[in-house]
């Protein structure tokens, strides 16, 4: 019985054949088996697949939604923030925030905080970051 179908399918690929129960095939309806592939966006985790990969499977008569504004950028557009102290502490403001967490500016170089991103930077140490910007705190 399975071979009987499979050539009927095979048969006439570009529609979906229904046996009915006396034995006869028909078509019931016309579907697109193929898909159209314009150009494949890159995801911000570089994740690109090849035209004939098996996961692109989800994106059949669907285009892939990439979001353009990556975490990662938005976060860096952000001024460092000069502190006159040599410490600081980071809360992720007053709406949304998170955890606090102390940061220790001593080292010569720009230190950001692990949960949202924010840098900093001691006063004592600005000139070394004079291309960027900055916001100073007082």
């Amino acid at each position: 019985m399975a071979a009987v179908v499979f050539r009927s399918l095979a048969a006439c690929p570009s529609a979906v054949r229904v046996q009915s129960l006396r034995g006869a095939v028909r078509c019931s309806r016309h579907l697109s088996l193929s898909w159209r592939r314009q150009q494949d966006d890159v995801t911000h985790t570089g994740q690109y697949w090849e035209k004939g990969d098996y996961r692109n499977v989800r994106f059949v008569d669907k285009k892939k939604q990439v979001n353009q504004q990556f975490a990662i950028d938005l976060v860096a557009e952000e001024p460092v923030v000069v502190i006159e102290g040599s410490h600081i502490f980071c809360d992720g403001g007053p709406a949304l925030g998170h955890p606090k967490v102390f940061i220790n500016l001593d080292r010569p170089e720009i230190q950001d905080c692990g949960y949202c991103g924010k840098r900093f930077v001691a006063e004592k140490n600005k000139e070394l970051f004079s291309n960027q910007s900055l916001t100073f705190v007082h």
